[in-house]
Formats: C-alpha cells, sequence, structure tokens
C-alpha cells in the first residue's frame, strides 16, 4: 500500500512539473466591435455612451471586468463599457447586444427613436430618376440618414480632413448639447480662415439604395456654428470609412453594402445649384453688412469732430471783443 501511495506521489509531482514548464499564454483579445449578435438594432434617438452611464446607474447594465488593450490598439479609441482601447464606445458590439436585449424586454424606451422627417416642411417623395446635365461641375449632395433623422443638403467633400455637423442642423435634429465631446481645436478652411468648434459627436449615419442594400457606420462629426447653406458635411474619414467611390462627372458614390453587393447613392443636382446659389447670397448679405458697418463709422467720423485727429489752428492771442 505504501508502495502505491509513493507511486502516486511520484506521478503527481512529475505532472506539477510539467505543468510549471508550460509557459503561460495570457487571454487572446477579442475585437469587441464585430461579434455582434442581432443583425438588426432598434434606432436610437441619441448615443449609446448616454445610454450606458444611465444604464449603469440605474443597475440595468454590470459593468463588466476591465478588458485588456492589444498592443497595437488604436490609442484615440476608447470604449466606456469595456475601459479599453481599440475600439469606441458607440461600436461596441457587446453594449449593442446588451442594449437591444433591454429595448425588447420595454426597458429604456424614452431612447428608441420615432422616425421623424428632418427637412423643414418637406415630405418624403418617391424616388424620382432623371438625367443629370452632363456638362456640369456641380457639388457632390446626396440624402444621409444620421441619427434616424433624414438629413439632405449633405456635402460630399473629398477634400475634407474632417466631417462636420453645422450647429443649426444639430439643433433642428433634436441633440441635446450635453452630447457633444468638447473640442479645443479650430478647423482651418480653404483660404487660411480658422472657425472655432463646439466639440465632436459620434453618430450613426446609413447609406442606403432602395432595393440595392445599405450600410451604416459610425461617424464622428465636428460641430461648427457657422451661417451655411449646407446641413452636413461629408469628409475623407467618413468616406473612406464607408469605402466609398465618388464620381463628380456622373454624381453618384458607390459603396459595399451589408448584403455584399456594390450600392450606389445619387446625388440631387437640383438641390446642389440651390445650395450653391444660396450660399452665393450668403457672402453677399455678409460682404453687405460689412460695408454698411464701415458707412457707419465714417459717417460718425464725419459728424463727430472728437474723432478728427486733424491738427487745428489756434490764435496766438487771447480774443477779445
Amino acid at each position: 500500500m505504501q508502495v502505491e501511495e509513493l507511486r502516486q506521489y511520484s506521478r503527481g509531482e512529475q505532472t506539477h512539473g510539467r505543468r510549471a514548464d508550460r509557459p503561460f499564454n495570457p487571454p487572446r483579445y477579442r475585437d469587441m466591435s464585430e461579434t455582434q449578435r442581432f443583425t438588426k438594432y432598434t434606432p436610437l434617438n441619441t448615443g449609446r455612451t448616454r445610454i450606458l452611464e444611465e444604464a449603469l446607474s440605474t443597475d440595468l447594465i454590470k459593468e463588466p471586468r476591465r478588458g485588456v488593450s492589444p498592443q497595437d490598439a488604436d490609442r484615440s479609441k476608447y470604449c466606456r463599457y469595456h475601459r479599453c482601447h481599440g475600439h469606441i464606445t458607440g461600436e461596441c458590439a457587446t453594449l449593442k447586444d446588451k442594449i437591444e436585449e433591454l429595448i425588447q424586454v420595454g426597458h429604456l424606451q424614452r431612447y428608441v427613436a420615432r422616425r421623424r422627417q428632418y427637412e423643414w416642411r418637406q415630405e418624403r417623395s418617391p424616388m424620382v430618376i432623371q438625367a443629370i446635365d452632363t456638362q456640369q461641375d456641380d457639388p457632390m449632395v446626396i440624402t444621409i440618414d444620421l441619427a434616424n433623422c433624414e438629413v439632405r443638403k449633405t456635402l460630399v467633400d473629398q477634400g475634407s480632413y474632417v466631417d462636420v455637423l453645422y450647429w443649426r442642423t444639430f439643433r433642428k435634429m433634436g441633440l441635446e448639447e450635453s452630447e457633444i465631446i468638447p473640442l479645443d481645436e479650430q478647423i482651418v478652411g480653404f483660404s487660411g480662415e480658422r472657425v472655432d468648434t463646439k466639440g465632436y459627436v459620434d453618430l450613426d449615419t446609413r447609406f442606403w439604395e432602395p432595393g440595392r442594400g445599405q450600410k451604416t457606420i459610425s461617424v464622428r462629426y465636428i460641430v461648427v456654428d457657422v451661417n451655411i447653406s449646407y446641413n452636413a458635411l461629408l469628409g475623407r474619414p467618413s468616406l473612406n470609412k464607408l469605402g466609398a467611390i465618388v464620381s463628380t462627372p456622373h454624381l453618384a458614390m458607390k459603396f459595399p453594402s451589408d448584403r455584399g453587393t456594390v450600392a450606389t447613392v445619387y446625388a440631387n443636382q437640383k438641390t446642389a445649384r440651390e445650395c450653391y446659389v444660396a450660399s452665393l447670397k450668403l457672402k453677399t448679405t455678409e460682404t453687405t453688412a460689412k460695408r454698411n458697418v464701415a458707412q457707419r463709422m465714417v459717417a460718425m467720423t464725419d459728424l463727430d469732430p472728437r474723432i478728427n485727429d486733424d491738427v487745428r489752428m489756434k490764435p496766438s492771442n487771447d480774443v477779445t471783443e
């Protein structure tokens, strides 16, 4: 009996020794932005970051164990749910699934978007196919679905290094200012002018072609308060993320849809020209306003002798009658 016990003990020591010799392999990093359960998600009227904060505060969602960022992770992307780098909160598939589960059982209903039209006093009209004027140099102006709002007059600008959402559009979409993340930077225009920013906001943006397919991506929009005839501007970041190919001679943009097909978004040439004319009127109005201010300053100078710095003649002696 003692011999058998000694053999088992010796066998156990050898087993433990082999285990100790094995190298430790840390758990492999999984990209949380790609593994998702649902194929279709309920449209939301606000960002998932804000929904997460409320769900955590009301114990609808339990905060998971802190995730491990891969060595080559993009440090500019941070997930509030996993508390690690590599993807942003709005693209986190795990969080999207958890929010969808809560919505389907009746929670978070005030964050469910009700389909509404965004373009002043205009109804959705059936798509009309019409030929474009081939002798044209019109801008690429399309319609997108932004945070469950149909936003027309969206300019596609391949020369822009940022995506822009204008403050007027932001307010009319019914979004809350608290969703804007402060950004202490300026945007530099074509002629060198600098524009202050209110911050940035991450919003789901959908592109589609009826009968061919669609694709939704998360776009980081810089929010600026300027007077312009467009509602939003899509620059290189969103176009590259969409995988879009833009053809300005055809006023069309192709992109791979979620079906695996190639979808096409066509520009509205009539709207593009209306925006161009409106932008000229805005510039004319601003120029006239500046000219009027200058003329008022000249008139004030003529009427107020205190502003005149010319040397005046003075009598050499006291004046007597």
